[in-house]
């Protein structure tokens, strides 16, 4: 937590203790009401669980994002897994998306190419892939 919060947070007690003391109820409640609001602050930017966000499928170049990464994943490798670190997902207006930045678009693009080119031959689809 930051020390900017703590120390505002003790201010407050100390101000919730001298007011207890010196002024009428109604300053009293109104200063609770404060923290209140305080704690909500406090709590919805700083402690609220955040929302989780990753790449949920393991293999290729379709990138699916979602709440629930992949952990495991089988260690065959696939066309396009080469690409894949060049993808990342970002929560973008409360919403899971896929980030592709433009080394990604482009490795895709090349992977696609191979598979085109080599259409019926995976060995070279491969050996293409690894110039991208």
């Amino acid at each position: 937590m930051n020390t900017w919060i703590i120390y505002g947070i003790i201010a407050l007690v100390i101000i919730l203790i001298i007011s207890w003391y010196l002024f009428k109820k109604f300053l009293h409640l109104a200063i609770i009401f404060l923290m209140f609001i305080l704690a909500l602050f406090i709590y919805n930017n700083y402690l609220a669980p955040q929302q989780v966000c990753g790449i949920e499928n393991c293999h290729g170049l379709d990138i699916q994002c979602g709440p629930e990464p992949a952990e495991i994943c089988t260690e065959i490798y696939q066309l396009g897994d080469k690409c894949r670190t060049l993808a990342s997902c970002e929560i973008i207006k409360d919403q899971c998306q896929p980030y592709f930045s433009e080394e990604f678009n482009a490795c895709k693009a090349c992977v696609n190419n191979c598979i085109l080119i080599h259409i019926n031959e995976i060995d070279k689809q491969f050996e293409c892939e690894s110039l991208c």
